[in-house]
């Protein structure tokens, strides 16, 4: 049997996220190596490839949209994400994650002896908007 590189891939399926991709992507290289990050550009017409190179090497590009399903399955295939990883996990291009998110999830999976658990999300925690005036000129 092959010896896996790493437990866990996380995969950006990203359209047009200029306005976050440099912060989420600021949050997520704390919590996990950059090298284990790979980003699909799912033929953004702004600058969200650009802006993402600056954190991450790994990025695949689609010239014609296709969805978030096929953003996945694009770099599942490209990087062969399924035979070097234990764990590939979506994560929105708007998502932030703290430095302990990917170890408690692993150590969920890690004590799921049964192997009954096949999905973990994080605790959502939003900015207080007031949804009513947020959006008054």
């Amino acid at each position: 049997m092959k010896s896996k590189k790493s437990r866990l891939a996380v995969i950006i399926p990203a359209h047009n996220e200029a306005a976050i991709i440099q912060s989420t992507l600021k949050h997520l290289v704390t919590a996990l190596p950059r090298r284990h990050i790979y980003l699909v550009d799912d033929c953004s017409t702004d600058r969200t490839a650009d802006l993402a190179r600056r954190f991450i090497k790994n990025i695949a590009y689609h010239r014609v949209c296709q969805g978030k399903g096929a953003a996945i399955n694009t770099a599942i295939n490209k990087w062969h994400l399924a035979d070097k990883y234990d764990f590939i996990m979506p994560l929105d291009a708007d998502t932030y994650v703290t430095k302990q998110y990917f170890s408690v999830i692993l150590n969920c999976f890690r004590e799921d002896f049964g192997q009954t658990i096949a999905c973990i999300s994080g605790r959502v925690i939003t900015q207080t908007v007031n949804w009513l005036t947020a959006y008054r000129q």
